[in-house]
């Protein structure tokens, strides 16, 4: 009867250490998973904070650029109007296509305070108007 109960706390032992062991393994295998996780999202965070920077400052030089080409056209489309205002006597289409060429622009109009084209570098749109308030272009 003694062996059997030595057998039975042997076998106690065995199982209380089985479970001591899981017990130990599965809270620190719960840790690192959670350690393993919390890196992770800092990771995430940082990564998207990064993007997040790159991306603005892609937009303010996108919106710089912008700026510079309005500002540039602004120029070439003010440079335009004086080289033709030097011409205001003679509104000749021949006239007006080379200075347009001569300033790299596509097309010249000139309209009379009714808002009429009476004059174009490239001979169309003649006699067309535009309607009031609104910004419009010959199509």
């Amino acid at each position: 009867m003694r062996k059997l109960h030595s057998i039975k706390l042997n076998i106690t032992y065995y199982i209380a250490g089985l479970l001591l062991i899981s017990m130990i393994l599965s809270i620190t295998g719960y840790r690192i998973m959670s350690e393993i996780r919390k890196y992770n999202y800092k990771q995430m965070q940082v990564e998207s904070s990064r993007l997040a920077k790159s991306y603005a400052s892609s937009i303010e030089t996108s919106i710089n650029a912008a700026d510079i080409i309005n500002k540039m056209l602004s120029e070439k489309i003010l440079s335009a109007s004086r080289a033709a205002a030097v011409y205001s006597p003679s509104f000749d289409t021949e006239l007006l296509f080379k200075t347009a060429s001569s300033m790299s622009v596509d097309v010249i109009y000139i309209y009379n305070p009714d808002g009429t084209v009476i004059a174009s570098s490239s001979g169309k749109y003649l006699g067309w108007t535009a309607t009031q308030g609104i910004l419009s272009t010959p199509l």
